[in-house]
């Protein structure tokens, strides 16, 4: 003991305190209640006068009814600590942690998300996580000026975010959660009729790089999404089976699996063919392994995106009203119904998920078709009433 003084001895000296393990106690009574209780105090001499000083303050505190706990031994067991404050994040703040959650996503995923994302701040932004209402929610995205079907993408990271946040106990509900998708009337596809398709190739033939000319081609005569054709490789084509064999999409210049996540093959029309074979003089001995190219830096496209101002050309040059390039896939699905090609054979040819989806999507042209339909039907009626007729005047002669 420091000064030559041992426990015991300081503890006749200083009553009421003594030591326990490596630190002084100190004993008072409460309402009749013993208290030996442990301090953070050394047992040195200047600790013993320490405590002597604490214990007089808290029977003087007893004595006034003025004494806690909370004042002189914060840490004990009997103060109850308060939950520590929780800070409340903005919106965006929450937002920017949910985005970080689809880190391993596709890009183009992450891009969308962002898009969606950043069409609240200017609403919401800055505001406190567990203080945006319901109410502000659909003010906002009514506020927002964009058609229907862009309004329901928006609302998918808000309802996301919020329902974050509650698991985070940010805040008890959800203001997000009945921020219901509207209903979307579908517009009809929008393709190009028969002397159109035949007049926009013909121009792209005079005016535009076979490069690019046997992209809209491959387009118009598979059907496969943009993002799908400027993905091919020189190894997805089977020339002897004539097919192609769909595996993957190029989207903002990342690979990632085609839109219904499945591969498929798809057989090849004479122009098709006729489009790839050109193309083999540009790019089959390139080192990049793709069928399509830029012509302007011979390498190959990164975005479907920048082969748009050359569909635009073309439609512009014939007067052909605006459309979106997307149309050379509803012309290829026109051109097969009016074959009359059977629809899983379509469906499978345009890798939609199942018949359903291509009936949904083509039904308009496969219900322009019903009165051909009929007429065969027709023409079959007209054929029984002439066996019928027939048929009757021989049961007459006999």
């Amino acid at each position: 003991m420091a000064g030559g003084f041992s426990g015991a001895e300081m503890s006749k000296e200083y009553r009421g305190i003594d030591v326990a393990g490596d630190k002084l106690r100190v004993t008072f009574f409460k309402e009749g209640k013993k208290h030996r209780i442990k301090t953070n105090i050394a047992p040195t001499k200047k600790g013993y006068i320490y405590a002597q000083q604490l214990l007089i303050d808290i029977k003087s505190d007893v004595r006034r009814g003025t004494f806690t706990f909370e004042k002189h031994f914060p840490d004990h067991a009997k103060v109850v600590k308060p939950e520590p404050a929780i800070v409340i994040p903005t919106f965006k703040e929450c937002g920017e942690a949910w985005l970080k959650t689809h880190i391993n996503k596709p890009k183009s995923t992450q891009h969308c998300y962002r898009t969606y994302f950043n069409a609240w701040l200017p609403f919401i932004g800055d505001r406190p996580i567990n203080e945006v209402t319901d109410i502000e929610l659909e003010d906002a995205i009514l506020k927002m000026p964009i058609v229907a079907k862009t309004r329901n993408n928006y609302r998918i990271p808000v309802r996301a975010i919020f329902k974050r946040a509650v698991k985070a106990k940010q805040r008890t509900d959800n203001p997000a959660a009945e921020l219901t998708n509207e209903k979307i009337q579908p517009n009809d596809p929008i393709r190009l009729d028969h002397e159109e398709r035949v007049a926009v190739l013909l121009w792209m033939e005079e005016h535009l790089d076979p490069r690019v000319t046997d992209y809209y081609k491959v387009q118009i005569y598979t059907g496969m999404r943009p993002s799908e054709a400027i993905a091919l490789d020189w190894t997805d084509s089977d020339f002897l089976k004539q097919q192609l064999r769909v595996t993957k999409a190029l989207v903002r210049g990342e690979i990632k699996s085609t839109k219904t996540y499945e591969k498929r093959t798809i057989d090849l029309l004479s122009p098709a063919l006729a489009a790839l074979k050109r193309q083999k003089k540009f790019t089959f001995m390139k080192k990049s392994g793709k069928i399509f190219e830029n012509p302007v830096t011979g390498e190959p496209w990164v975005s479907s995106d920048d082969l748009v101002k050359y569909w635009h050309q073309a439609l512009k040059a014939l007067g052909i009203p605006e459309r979106d390039p997307y149309a050379t896939r509803h012309t290829f699905a026109s051109l097969m119904l009016s074959a009359g090609v059977k629809l899983p054979y379509l469906a499978n040819q345009m890798g939609h998920k199942n018949v359903s989806i291509t009936l949904k999507t083509y039904a308009c042209w496969i219900d322009s078709e019903n009165e051909t339909e009929k007429a065969k039907v027709e023409a079959m009626l007209e054929t029984d009433t002439t066996t019928a007729i027939k048929v009757a005047g021989d049961i007459s002669t006999t």
